[in-house]
């Protein structure tokens, strides 16, 4: 998921450098802002589903 979203920003970036008029484009703007929405999401779900398991785990107590 990593290099998939080093790809499509660092692509992004590129398209950016070469035809500046294309970012400027309302539906490249959108979809831009909805990708990294979703990988927000994606990443800040899976760090609180860790802090929930994490949380209301069992645990044992290791002190001899």
């Amino acid at each position: 998921l990593i290099v998939v979203v080093f790809a499509l920003r660092y692509y992004r970036g590129y398209q950016s450098d070469v035809r500046p008029e294309l970012v400027a484009e309302a539906g490249v703007l959108v979809s831009y802002l909805a990708f990294n929405g979703v990988v927000s999401g994606i990443f800040i779900g899976w760090r609180l589903h860790t802090l929930r398991v994490y949380r209301t785990g069992p645990t044992e107590n290791l002190s001899l």
